[in-house]
């Protein structure tokens, strides 16, 4: 049996791109088809939102820890989230700020324009508008979302929070002499930090919510946006702790067959259910989803080049399918034949978008962003304190 790699060692996890290529698809079906008078495809892919959160706290771990661990540089971490997170951001909100502006010169919305421009405002700086109102998305006029220039926007809100809290907790809670002590393996010293009871935290917290509320998936709305806080501590620090314990457990997992695992996240997907299963499945099929993905064996050369292709083009997709809905929607106005017709202009638009913004504004911007990191003069080290 072949070593395993040191448990620093930043690897690639193709399965876990697929699953996150296979969770954007699904919710882009999911939003495309729930104002359509077609059938309502992948109905439970809120739930696919979650595994975003736990892929993050996951990969970031992975990624960041021992720079973190090392250099105890937040302003560094903060730079290299933005950049990670804001272009695709900024292309969402261009693209859906068009969009809600002509809706509301169609009426199709009942914001004015100056609460139109202030959602723009708010939109562009990660803060949910609050203030109601309603929007007509093909034949259904729907409640306006806490995001209305880009409805998904609201889990990036919370995803710069709750990366800026992890950042915090490893600065102020790890010194360098943790560091020191483990030498390459400053992956021990984040078992003194208080990650699993933050997990914990959200797991109670979100239980207390989905039972006091009876909402499932909270966050994306005014009435459930302070939901999303509980559900994304989960959802990140579950997914931080997971690789915490990969580290201990990684040759006894089972290793499947990438397949399976893509198959089991579209069965998850398939259909809404109710506010406790949805629970369920949040604090237990999604951090065992991750963690089986984590260990899947290598597949063909085919696949794993298809889900790693998924997994670059999920967050372009993520950010830019439902600008791509809105504009398809204000621009036809009724001229297309058929509600399906709009949903493939829908889907085609969204993917051409995507994979355009992915290949020539998000990769060339971030790695001449990432150039002048790497050329700044990084600042000395502090001598250690001696120990009494």
């Amino acid at each position: 049996m072949s070593a395993s790699p040191p448990p620093s060692a930043t690897r690639r996890y193709d399965t876990l791109d697929g699953l996150r290529g296979v969770a954007a698809l699904a919710v882009m079906a999911h939003h495309l088809t729930q104002s359509s008078s077609g059938p309502h495809l992948f109905s439970g892919a809120s739930l696919a939102v979650d595994l975003f959160f736990c892929l993050s706290g996951f990969v970031l771990a992975e990624s960041n820890l021992t720079r973190l661990l090392r250099d105890g540089a937040l302003g560094d971490f903060v730079i290299r989230r933005l950049l990670r997170l804001y272009p695709l951001h900024l292309c969402g909100l261009l693209l859906g700020a068009t969009a809600l502006l002509l809706m509301v010169d169609g009426g199709r919305t009942s914001l004015q324009p100056m609460q139109a421009w202030l959602a723009i405002g708010l939109h562009a700086v990660y803060l949910p508008w609050l203030g109601g109102g309603t929007i007509t998305v093909g034949q259904h006029t729907t409640p306006l979302a806490a995001f209305p220039v880009n409805d998904p926007a609201w889990s990036l809100c919370f995803e710069m929070v709750v990366n800026l809290a992890f950042a915090l907790v490893v600065i102020l809670a790890c010194r360098r002499q943790s560091t020191a002590q483990h030498g390459a393996q400053p992956w021990r010293a984040m078992r003194k930090l208080p990650l699993f009871l933050l997990a914990l935290a959200g797991a109670a917290l979100l239980t207390l919510w989905t039972a006091r509320t009876h909402w499932a998936a909270p966050g994306w709305g005014p009435e459930n946006f302070i939901g999303g806080g509980p559900r994304v501590v989960w959802g990140f620090f579950s997914g931080v702790a997971l690789w915490l314990l990969w580290q201990r457990v990684r040759d006894q997992v089972p290793r499947l067959h990438p397949a399976w695992l893509l198959v089991a996240s579209l069965a998850l997907f398939a259909r809404e259910v109710s506010p406790s299963i949805w629970l369920l499945q949040t604090l237990v099929a999604v951090p065992l989803l991750v963690l089986l993905g984590a260990a899947a064996r290598p597949a063909t050369p085919r696949l794993d080049r298809m889900q790693q292709g998924l997994g670059w083009l999920s967050y372009p997709l993520y950010c830019l399918h439902l600008p791509a809905l809105m504009l398809v929607n204000v621009l036809t106005a009724g001229h297309l034949p058929s509600p399906a017709t709009v949903v493939a202009a829908s889907a085609l638009l969204g993917i051409v978008l995507a994979w355009a913004a992915g290949r020539w504004i998000d990769e060339p911007l971030r790695h001449r962003l990432q150039q002048g990191l790497q050329r700044a003069p990084k600042p000395a080290d502090p001598p250690l304190r001696r120990r009494a």
